[in-house]
């Protein structure tokens, strides 16, 4: 109920917020980190359309802690997550699902096949978006 209200007021009166650093730390915050490899993982991330604001992040998990970086680590990055910060915005909030987003190639993974079919798992979804 409550994202269906949140979501509908952000909708009717303003598109959803485009902020690469609000989303990332979203991310951050409520990550499933114990779907992560339990060594260090590097997941980059490449955003179009961000006007300006950062593009390139890094998702960097070890054990229980995460942390999203706007500058390289130097970390080795086991792979690389793109699209447009939009797209990404909608399947963080639920609106599309990872499934419709990587099939339109809205979104792409490139890296070995059995992580680009965990990065779904690794970042999921707002918890707003599970509330629905």
């Amino acid at each position: 109920m409550l994202r269906r209200c949140a979501n509908k007021t952000c909708t009717v009166h303003a598109e959803p917020v485009l902020d690469p650093h609000l989303l990332m730390w979203d991310i951050q915050r409520t990550i499933h980190v114990d779907e992560w490899p339990r060594t260090r993982t590097t997941l980059a991330v490449r955003l179009s359309d961000t006007d300006g604001k950062p593009a390139f992040w890094w998702i960097v998990a070890s054990g229980d802690s995460v942390e999203i970086c706007d500058f390289d680590p130097g970390y080795e990055v086991i792979a690389t997550l793109s699209g447009n910060l939009r797209t990404l915005v909608q399947v963080w909030r639920g609106d599309v699902s990872w499934a419709a987003a990587l099939a339109a190639g809205d979104l792409a993974v490139a890296g070995p096949t059995e992580v680009q079919r965990a990065v779904p798992q690794w970042l999921g979804q707002s918890i707003f978006a599970r509330a629905a």
